[in-house]
């Protein structure tokens, strides 16, 4: 909705289509919304790409962005037919290892340059993350609740009133058996200390307590809140597809006002929007990088996203220097109390929730690699970096 459409317009093909809300936001807010699940869904996966590229190719889509994970095989077909001349891939945190799709929007963080030769897309380089939030447009009215309501809403979530409140609220899934060792060394080193999690499912936190008790630690160290989940019509719309519970923004809030500090699930499967979400409420929220981009998503938008100053601090090394920073801010309520006032103010001054300024540059980067595509492929291993 925030593109320029005095220079572009935009088309959406959806691959599948459920109308809801969303979708009727997606159709105001594009030129052309195309509906190819009727195409999609056919026995024959091989002619339903075949009808979907000719589709898009008889549009004239000069450059066709791949955002869709939902439905891998068809997706792929449809790309390998090249129905654009210049294909590119956003919000995957992987490479496709296909030579169809020409190009990758990334950053400095996620894709480090020396990760080029594991890739077969050409680097684009955003100055700031690549990870996309609209936080700055849907969360505006946000305001900071004071130290006087905080116990109340300790209280209401059924959480400890005193001690070290760490959090982290990404999917089962993406919690090691080596993470939950770092997270358990945590909460042993900090006395009184708890860690709060999400809501999943009852298997995942049975589990999760026995591995706390196996490691030392008593399993009430860990709180699983809210503790009500509420399901309408016999369907529960409140769990991902793996299974963790989806926080409403009020309880992401919530969750912001009252925990001291979030710790992501990096190196291996790091947060994305839920660790953004609680950037915005000023939570000071500790990363590292890992070896893969699934697991340096946390570290692009505290680098690349607040700044080396406060960003670049809460950005571990390793697992040792995750730890012990997690322990120090445990201990250094001034410290953690200068972090999150300063997260607070500086929200709209920093790249990570500048979303026009994001897609600003993202239009750049459409309109160079469309200007420069043929000589850019003759280039090989060539980045496009825009400051």
């Amino acid at each position: 909705s925030l593109h320029d459409r005095t220079k572009f317009f935009t088309t959406i093909y959806s691959l599948h289509t459920e109308y809801s809300p969303l979708v009727e936001k997606l159709m105001e807010a594009c030129d052309d919304f195309r509906d190819l699940s009727g195409i999609i869904w056919q026995s024959d996966t091989k002619k339903a790409a075949e009808e979907a590229a000719k589709l898009i190719s008889g549009d004239g889509v000069n450059v066709l962005i791949d955002v869709s994970e939902a439905i891998p095989g068809v997706r792929n077909y449809i790309l390998s037919l090249r129905p654009a001349p210049v294909q590119i891939e956003l919000g995957f945190l992987s490479t496709t290892g296909s030579e169809y799709v020409q190009y990758i929007v990334t950053d400095s963080i996620l894709s480090p340059t020396e990760y080029r030769k594991h890739y077969t897309e050409k680097f684009l380089y955003l100055p700031s993350s690549a990870v996309l939030n609209d936080f700055d447009i849907s969360r505006r009215g946000m305001v900071e609740i004071p130290e006087s309501k905080k116990q109340a809403l300790r209280k209401e979530f059924q959480l400890p009133s005193k001690g070290t409140l760490f959090c982290s609220f990404g999917e089962a899934y993406k919690i090691t058996p080596a993470l939950f060792d770092i997270w358990a060394r945590i909460l042993q080193r900090v006395p009184g200390s708890h860690l709060w999690l999400p809501r999943y499912n009852a298997l995942a936190e049975e589990n999760l307590r026995g591995e706390a008790l196996s490691r030392g630690l008593d399993s009430s160290r860990l709180i699983f809140s809210p503790p009500v989940l509420r399901c309408e019509g016999g369907r529960c719309t409140r769990h991902s597809s793996q299974g963790a519970l989806i926080l409403s923004e009020q309880e992401q809030l919530a969750a912001a006002s009252v925990a001291d500090i979030l710790l992501d699930t990096a190196p291996q499967l790091s947060s994305s929007t839920a660790l953004a979400s609680l950037l915005w409420a000023g939570i000071p929220t500790i990363s590292w990088a890992g070896e893969r981009m699934t697991g340096r998503a946390g570290a692009s938008q505290l680098g690349n996203g607040l700044g080396k100053a406060s960003g670049g601090y809460l950005i571990a090394r390793n697992s040792k220097d995750y730890e012990d920073l997690a322990v120090k801010l445990a201990q250094r309520s001034d410290l953690r109390g200068n972090l999150r006032q300063e997260l607070w103010n500086n929200r709209r001054k920093t790249r990570l929730f500048n979303t026009r300024r994001w897609v600003e540059r993202l239009e750049a980067i459409f309109c160079h690699v469309w200007d420069l595509h043929w000589q850019l492929e003759s280039r090989q291993g060539a980045n496009l970096i825009l400051h």
